[in-house]
């Protein structure tokens, strides 16, 4: 685990799907993060939730448990800066 990824939990989840061989998913967050732009943190955030909600079937069935907590803190921010989250409860792991 890099230095920068304890600091940012998003950057932790893209390594941890990496290293359990979800590079799919892994690699649509890591678009979402560096290859897009965006106007604010918030909007990265909200369409970061969107793509975890997409992937999220996918993550659960192959997912270590580093992994899912590492989903789980990332969820955990984007229910705090999207509180009426339409489908929060699906960010769950």
């Amino acid at each position: 685990m890099s230095t920068y990824s304890q600091r940012d939990p998003f950057a932790l989840l893209v390594e941890c799907l990496k290293k359990d061989g979800l590079t799919e998913a892994s690699d649509k967050l890591h678009i979402l993060r560096h290859e897009m732009a965006w106007t604010t943190g918030t909007e990265l955030i909200g369409e970061f939730g969107q793509a975890m909600v997409s992937m999220r079937r996918v993550v659960k069935r192959g997912a270590s448990a580093e992994t899912k907590d590492a989903w789980r803190e990332s969820a955990r921010i984007v229910r705090k800066a999207w509180p009426s989250f339409w489908n929060w409860y699906f960010l769950r792991m």
